[in-house]
């Protein structure tokens, strides 16, 4: 989707780990990664938590890069929102990294692996998720989070996401696209028809969130809405060199709009520097919640 809500076709036919390292041989690929995370104006505490982790090995001068990045946000309102966001950024990365490894595929010359990266995704989101929802029982506080999940190979991104925290690309020549499909009430209205993309920002049900980590029985919730409404919660697709992934919270994307989002990242170049400056536009536009962004680049 471009600012205006609209789709733009992807190219998002599935490659094999053989197939995309074969790419990242002929191309030596790169991926360049900045992230900020800050409280904002309002808010006395940061509830959102952000980890990344990078891997690559060159070998005769090539470059075998994998990058995971995950970000989440504390669900507002729910006591333990800032221990949520840090359960689901540490134990996602940790299953997503404990997978890789035991799968071999931190080794570029392996070329017999059948794993599904997508089970990698859920797997570490949705026990996330089950121990977000035991330590809310164990300390009998209602606890949530929302996830926003990227493993990218070479080229190739495996998404995932939980509730409203956003996955962008962007590119030189099609701009800002949302890959993901918030689970907020409000975003289901604009689904069915019944509000425009631009109404998303201002309606009155827009802090309704559909779902998030810490319920129970999230995994088979988030097939069921993927099955019977269309509103899915996992994509995948091929990035070109020079495209780039923006990873955010609702407190970026609320606060400052998609067009001056694009502005800003069309007019930096920098992973570290367009998240800072996306930062301190968001304060600048009043900074009313919790503001985080991840920024990768593939080169």
């Amino acid at each position: 989707m471009n600012a205006n809500g609209k789709e733009k076709g992807r190219n998002t036919q599935r490659f094999s780990y053989p197939d995309s390292f074969y790419l990242m041989k002929r191309q030596g690929i790169q991926h360049l990664l900045g992230k900020s995370s800050n409280l904002g104006k309002l808010r006395k505490k940061n509830e959102d938590s952000v980890a990344t982790i990078q891997h690559t090995q060159i070998l005769k001068s090539i470059s075998y890069p994998i990058s995971i990045c995950i970000l989440s946000d504390g669900l507002g309102g729910h006591d333990g929102g800032e221990v949520a966001s840090r359960i689901a950024v540490s134990a996602i990365a940790a299953k997503v990294m404990g997978s890789l490894i035991e799968n071999g595929l931190f080794d570029s010359l392996k070329s017999n692996s059948m794993v599904s990266y997508r089970t990698i995704l859920e797997n570490a989101t949705f026990a996330a998720s089950d121990q977000i929802y035991q330590t809310g029982q164990q300390m009998e506080n209602e606890m949530g989070a929302t996830a926003a999940v990227a493993l990218i190979i070479g080229r190739n991104a495996y998404i995932l996401n939980v509730g409203d925290s956003r996955t962008y690309i962007f590119s030189q020549e099609n701009g800002l696209q949302l890959i993901t499909h918030d689970h907020s009430l409000v975003f289901r209205f604009y689904m069915m028809g019944d509000v425009k993309f631009e109404d998303i920002y201002q309606h009155p049900q827009r802090n309704q969130i559909l779902r998030s980590l810490g319920e129970a029985g999230l995994r088979e919730k988030l097939q069921e809405m993927m099955t019977k409404s269309n509103h899915p919660y996992f994509y995948q697709l091929t990035l070109d060199l020079g495209d780039s992934l923006l990873l955010c919270s609702d407190g970026l994307w609320q606060t400052i709009r998609d067009n001056e989002i694009e502005k800003i990242l069309r007019s930096q170049s920098e992973p570290q520097q367009i998240c800072n400056e996306l930062v301190d536009t968001a304060n600048l536009h009043g900074g009313d919640d919790n503001i985080s962004a991840v920024y990768l680049k593939i080169l």
